[in-house]
């Protein structure tokens, strides 16, 4: 087959999920033996050079990158409160990219077009005129669910108020575009499930965020047995959840264990955060190789409370045997049982209770990894993911 991808963004460097599952995806249609094409937006927030793409993506996608001006802008965000379009979807369109884009399309064929999220839809219309090619929207989450979720959290009445349109606006928007493609592939059940209450009526295919599943890892824990956390933290919830954790959960940690080490890496780390370095709190900022980041501490903690779909840096933990602490949300969308896979902690008080027992029993952790590992290798290899995706494709 014939495949074009349409994102928001260059996928690289592998430094989050957005990237890596985006990578993995493209890269996946190559392996099983699909030729590739993508159509990328270059935006100030993922800008990269081509030629620091590796090898095997240049050598093997065909890439088409236009520059659009994403950053949120005062006038145009203040001018669209009083439309009813959701200013989240409207910033990634540009006349400039629509024209190249239908260029492409008018000068090659295609069997298969993959919208890489609602992010990209608005380039639906030119698509379906200029293509005949089966249209499958890729929905790594359901977007108007983390806005909900952050509305209900947010105690500033302001923001909370905002939240709230944008959740309204984006669930109106995904409604109306699960019947304008031809199939929907989830992420996740639950997400599938969603879908369908909001009146999808097209074939919608589960497929998993994954992981490059290797021969088992070394399940004995590092010297410092430390905590870590690492995640994008130029994305809200990753933000907020943080937070949570270094200011509600980490004080009650501390208490009972003065001497506990968290480590926090993250692409684009915001100020407030950075300050917060000390004894107990070490900062690294954007780390090259996150493989190694989390085999160097012993415990991985995911305090999300906002977001949707599932975390792939959380997959990844997994293949890599790594004791996990994880909020519900968290753990969403990712097989597995509370106390033999990972703990799942929704309170500040359990959640740090979760920490110390892990902090204080490493055969706990080594046991928990194994299970981990062993539920990463039947679920979540890439390779198995990616050709089931394309015998669906084939269906089409």
């Amino acid at each position: 087959m014939k495949i074009l991808i349409v994102t928001t963004r260059i996928p690289f460097p592998l430094k989050d999920g957005g990237a890596i599952q985006g990578y993995t995806n493209a890269m996946g249609y190559v392996q099983q033996q699909h030729q590739v094409t993508m159509f990328a937006l270059a935006t100030p927030k993922h800008g990269i050079n081509p030629a620091e793409l590796p090898t095997e993506f240049t050598q093997n996608i065909a890439l088409h990158t236009t520059a659009v001006n994403t950053n949120v802008r005062l006038l145009p965000a203040f001018f669209n409160l009083f439309t009813k379009k959701s200013y989240n979807i409207t910033r990634f369109f540009s006349p400039e990219a629509n024209a190249k884009l239908q260029k492409l399309l008018q000068t090659q064929t295609f069997d298969i077009i993959h919208l890489e999220s609602p992010y990209i839809a608005d380039y639906l219309p030119t698509i379906q005129k200029h293509s005949h090619a089966k249209i499958i929207l890729r929905a790594h989450n359901v977007e108007h669910i983390i806005w909900k979720r952050m509305a209900e959290k947010a105690s500033n009445l302001a923001l909370k108020w905002y939240f709230k349109l944008c959740a309204r606006r984006l669930h109106v928007y995904e409604k109306n575009l699960l019947n304008q493609v031809d199939a929907v592939v989830a992420i996740t059940s639950n997400d599938q499930k969603m879908f369908v209450e909001m009146g999808c009526k097209k074939p919608i295919f589960v497929s998993s965020g994954g992981a490059n599943i290797g021969s088992p890892p070394n399940f004995s824990l590092p010297q410092n047995h430390a905590i870590c956390f690492i995640a994008s933290l130029d994305w809200l919830p990753n933000i907020e959840g943080l937070n949570w954790f270094l200011e509600q959960v980490l004080p009650k940690i501390i208490e009972k264990n003065p001497h506990v080490v968290v480590n926090i890496a993250g692409r684009n780390m915001p100020q407030k955060i950075a300050q917060q370095a000390s004894k107990n709190i070490k900062i690294w900022g954007e780390i090259d190789h996150a493989q190694t980041y989390m085999q160097q501490n012993g415990i991985l903690i995911v305090p999300l409370l906002s977001g949707s779909g599932m975390r792939i840096k959380l997959v990844e933990a997994m293949a890599l045997g790594k004791a996990i602490v994880s909020t519900s949300v968290g753990a969403e969308g990712v097989c597995g049982t509370h106390l033999e896979h990972y703990y799942i902690a929704d309170t500040p008080q359990t959640f740090a209770d979760a920490c110390l027992k892990l902090l204080q029993n490493p055969e706990i952790c080594t046991n928990l990894g194994k299970n981990a590992y062993f539920l990463a290798k039947t679920h979540y290899d890439n390779q198995k993911i990616n050709a089931e995706l394309c015998q669906f494709y084939a269906t089409l």
